[in-house]
């Protein structure tokens, strides 16, 4: 195992870098989907449950489960085991941001029924917590997009590289849910459609098999 940064081409940081951007932009459609429900529910339109339903199973599954867990199992501890390390604030304050954003989806979840009900002030509760947690995951994804994975693409060495793929690699969403990866791609697009979001273009870069 190579403890010099590596700078061939091939199987480099920016693969592992480009899978988590991505992971990011998909994340980010959904996240403009739920503004938009938000604000037609502030505007009186009507709360729609299975709508609220869909969008807590993507936060719970694809962007609390699998992508957190691709950070935080494998990402994160190459971090600090760069030489020199990345600051461990930064790290602790990412990992704080995924409690948050665990603990505000959950928020949200609780109040579903009763918003769906007409019973106040559950969707004002709903719209509230909608908001906290589309502003945190966007300062948290440009955190470790300006912060963190520039120094990553200078930083790994080959054997973590390897290892932190290995581990993308053996991380399957189907045994949290039992929904496959794509079907996650899918409920992304279908929550964009249905709120007249753009589409995310994940041409290039993004890696569907990893």
């Amino acid at each position: 195992m190579s403890g010099r940064p590596s700078k061939e081409p091939g199987r480099t940081p920016s693969d592992i870098c480009r899978i988590l951007v991505a992971e990011h932009r998909v994340t980010e459609q959904v996240l403009r989907a739920l503004e938009s429900m938000a604000e037609r529910c502030q505007e009186g339109h009507a709360f729609d449950l299975d709508d609220a339903r869909a969008f807590i199973g993507f936060f719970s599954a694809f962007t609390d489960f699998y992508h957190r867990q691709k950070e935080e199992r494998f990402l994160f501890p190459a971090a600090v085991a760069c030489r020199p390390p990345v600051d461990p604030a930064l790290i602790e304050g990412l990992i704080n941001d995924h409690r948050y954003g665990r603990a505000l989806f959950q928020d949200m979840e609780s109040v579903i029924e009763d918003a769906a009900a007409g019973r106040e002030p559950a969707a004002s509760v709903f719209i509230a917590t909608a908001g906290a947690y589309v502003n945190l995951l966007r300062t948290h994804v440009d955190r470790e997009e300006a912060e963190l994975f520039p120094r990553l693409e200078r930083m790994l060495t080959d054997g973590m590289k390897e290892s932190i793929l290995k581990g993308f690699k053996g991380l399957d969403i189907r045994t949290f849910t039992g929904q496959s990866h794509e079907h996650y791609l899918e409920l992304s697009d279908a929550l964009a459609q249905r709120f007249r979001v753009p589409p995310v273009d994940l041409s290039g870069p993004f890696d569907g098999g990893v």
